[in-house]
């Protein structure tokens, strides 16, 4: 229908025209005129689909069609990015709090859905910073996540040395009272000291707990590190041989921190939730 409107509209514009030159030969002016402007604005209406604005005649136009498909367009694309980014922030705040009776996602669902998340981010536009901002809740879960092996192991060689020290204050205990046949007396100097070594393992014990269960997930590694600098009762070489342990986990967790994204996919799905 368009190409048949365009031809029919053509030929009637060209024959106006036409027939507006011939006359305008034989000095009808009014007539020439009249043939050579409608001829014109027949052409124009014609093709008026090829361009963007028309100006002239004291008439204006501009093309519907071309109007408003761009003004849809952009209309949808402003539409589709906002609706994008709403989903990407409410699929995160679902996948960060889920949990609490059927288990949290699976791991190698959750990678897939951030993965999907992030592509149509970027396919809308949204720039990188826009999305680690939607992405947030679900980076902080995973660095913790990423660090908490490293925390349990710390827990857990904290209470070890804090039981070596109990076991010190009841083998004291026992010699003493095998050596007089007496109930150790309350102010034994050695005993005083055991019990004040424990008293100061059980506070740092307590206040880490506390301490790392509210930090940020990105301060998470330097500050275990520095905790274990810290913490009481252990050996230089324990220290040493500590870090070594957990290093390849804590090396993980930074490369989160600077990437963004997990280093070993694998060894993350690997391991269970809390583990």
């Amino acid at each position: 229908m368009e190409k048949l409107r365009s031809f029919v509209g053509n030929t009637l514009g060209t024959g106006a025209v036409a027939v507006g030159l011939w006359v305008a030969t034989v000095d009808h002016v009014a007539a020439a005129t009249a043939c050579l402007s409608a001829g014109v604005l027949i052409l124009l209406i014609a093709n008026i689909n090829h361009f963007e604005f028309i100006k002239g005649f004291g008439f204006e136009a501009r093309t519907k069609k071309l109007d408003e498909k761009i003004e849809e367009a952009d209309r949808l694309f402003t539409q589709l990015k906002l609706a994008s980014q709403l989903f990407a922030d409410i699929s995160v705040q679902v996948m960060s709090r889920t949990g609490r009776w059927a288990g949290p996602i699976p791991k190698s669902e959750t990678q897939d859905l951030v993965t999907r998340i992030e592509t149509l981010l970027k396919s809308f536009g949204v720039d990188q910073i826009g999305i680690n901002k939607s992405l947030d809740p679900f980076h902080r879960i995973m660095l913790r996540g990423l660090a908490i092996p490293c925390i349990h192991a710390f827990f857990s060689e904290l209470d070890r040395h804090a039981q070596l020290v109990n076991i010190a204050m009841g083998k004291r205990s026992a010699d003493e009272q095998a050596r007089t046949g007496l109930p150790i007396v309350a102010d034994d100097p050695q005993y005083k000291a055991l019990q004040n070594d424990w008293q100061v393992m059980q506070q740092f014990i307590k206040e880490m707990r506390q301490t790392l269960d509210n930090s940020d997930p990105f301060a998470l590694g330097p500050l275990l590190e520095q905790s274990v600098a810290d913490a009481p009762g252990w050996t230089d070489y324990e220290r040493s041989a500590f870090l070594a342990s957990i290093k390849k986990n804590i090396d993980e967790w930074k490369f989160y921190v600077k990437n963004l994204r997990l280093n070993d996919v694998p060894a993350w799905l690997a391991r269970e939730w809390g583990h």
